[in-house]
């Protein structure tokens, strides 16, 4: 399933970039053939219900989801809620949630299919939920969560990073939008059934 919106980015009262957006999985030369394997033979589509509409999504319902972002395909391999509001490394080290808010974990597997070596650091990053709010990426708790600096990927390479959002414990995210170089290239996943 493709669908193209049409997205710009606008700074101080000038269009940066404007032109579509590709969600879902999409065949390009040179993709991951086992990705897309994988993603072609997932019977859910896309169908991230609207604020306030249907059955409200549950965190699992992200895995599988997919995208392009310029030279980037995104795909969701896991989500978990950390209900403590803590997220660790493995080694001792944590970073704690705000009062009153828990860490939704996204575990992202980013595709570099440009041609040149790119560094995937999704620091801009939001998630929307049903009643209508917007919970901003932390980047600290993402750095936590990943373990490690985002490394430079050469042309084809694969890399699996956390994106991290606080938010309060009765949210229900219905979609993350993924920021990447500055907010010049994004991509939106959405909750599917």
């Amino acid at each position: 399933m493709k669908r193209t919106i049409v997205a710009a980015v606008v700074a101080g009262g000038t269009v940066l970039t404007a032109g579509p957006l590709l969600l879902g999985p999409h065949v390009t030369a040179g993709q991951d053939a086992a990705f897309l394997r994988s993603a072609a033979e997932t019977p859910r589509g896309l169908a991230g219900p609207a604020p306030g509409a249907g059955r409200a999504p549950e965190p699992g319902d992200f895995r599988g989801a997919a995208a392009t972002a310029g030279d980037w395909l995104l795909y969701v391999t896991d989500v978990r809620v950390e209900e403590d509001g803590v997220v660790t490394d493995g080694t001792g080290n944590g970073v704690h949630a705000p009062e009153g808010m828990v860490y939704h974990v996204f575990t992202l597997q980013a595709v570099n299919r440009g041609t040149e070596p790119l560094r995937f650091a999704p620091v801009g990053s939001t998630a929307a939920d049903v009643d209508g709010r917007t919970f901003a990426h932390d980047p600290r708790a993402g750095r936590v969560a990943s373990g490690s600096p985002a490394p430079l990927l050469a042309p084809g390479s694969v890399t699996e990073t956390e994106v991290v959002f606080p938010a309060p414990p009765d949210a229900r995210l219905y979609e993350i939008v993924v920021t990447i170089e500055y907010g010049a290239v994004f991509a939106t996943l959405e909750a599917r059934r």
